[in-house]
């Protein structure tokens, strides 16, 4: 028989599930989302104008409809809407390719980068290989070259974790969090770490440490001041621009329609939750 719900589907298969009657494509939120880690150890990536003209050379409405399907939102800082410590007030960066040849002028790079980039992306990740070929066009527009190199995960990530001088480039990464509060992704992708394990850019701050380590103290006597600080840690990330925020990631679960109070949790988004469902008209 027809089955009630599926967990799980290729965005391309959306469409015409959602043309098929007595179907319904639900849409959610989830705590998914993407990055493009710079190699900050590694010139002239190692200069915060070139990263952040970096950031504003991505064409992020793009990779979201042609690497997403258009299920996504363009992500405002390093953590997902709905997730503890996400604040809406945050710098978004804007597909602007004139502000960015004008950093990279400022930076010393007037005529682009003397050097092709490396970015790897993994290649079971159907996303990944859709919006790879974007960010290369966008980025040869304000002479920056880049070499895509799709690697299998386990290889792309041990290759990340040698010596970050001799590491890609640009690395794309899907993320989620292990556990609902901002501590978990902030200390993980962007804390001091050596050698490194997922902090894919080699970022490090001491200041931006301290900060995530006085909101996480804090966070569970005084909520709001963890946010605060939690904000405050982001602004600096958002400044540095050791990564590309892309997009967080929106869930579909196509289903019956006679399937009733299916709740998309964006912790565990393709993970259906039965004791509130029930049938109605099957």
């Amino acid at each position: 028989g027809q089955a009630d719900l599926v967990s799980r589907v290729p965005i391309e298969a959306v469409p015409d599930l959602q043309e098929r009657p007595g179907l319904e494509v639900l849409r959610g939120p989830s705590f998914l989302n993407y990055a493009i880690h710079i190699n900050t150890r590694k010139p002239p990536l190692d200069n915060r104008l070139v990263r952040q003209a970096i950031s504003y050379a991505i064409p992020y409405q793009d990779i979201i409809d042609v690497g997403a399907g258009g299920w996504g939102r363009q992500a405002i800082g390093p953590l997902p809407r709905g997730l503890f410590g996400h604040s809406d007030e945050l710098f978004q960066y804007t597909y602007d390719l004139e502000r960015a040849r004008e950093l990279l002028a400022e930076a010393g790079f007037p005529d682009g980068l003397d050097r092709t980039l490396l970015f790897t992306y993994t290649a079971e990740n159907d996303v990944e290989a859709r919006f790879a070929p974007l960010v290369k066009e966008s980025l040869a527009q304000i002479g920056i070259d880049v070499e895509i190199r799709p690697m299998l995960w386990t290889a792309q990530w041990q290759y990340a974790k040698g010596d970050p001088t001799q590491a890609q480039d640009l690395f794309a990464l899907l993320w989620w969090p292990t556990f609902n509060d901002a501590y978990e992704t902030l200390y993980s992708l962007w804390h001091c770490e050596d050698p490194p394990f997922f902090n894919l850019s080699y970022y490090c701050n001491p200041d931006f440490d301290a900060t995530i380590n006085q909101a996480y103290t804090a966070s569970g006597l005084d909520p709001r001041q963890a946010e605060q600080l939690y904000k405050q840690a982001q602004e600096m990330l958002i400044e540095d621009a050791p990564s590309a925020f892309l997009f967080d990631v929106d869930i579909a679960v196509p289903k019956r329609e006679c399937l009733r109070n299916y709740r998309i949790n964006p912790s565990y988004p393709r993970v259906p939750f039965f004791y509130e469902m029930y049938k109605e008209g099957c």
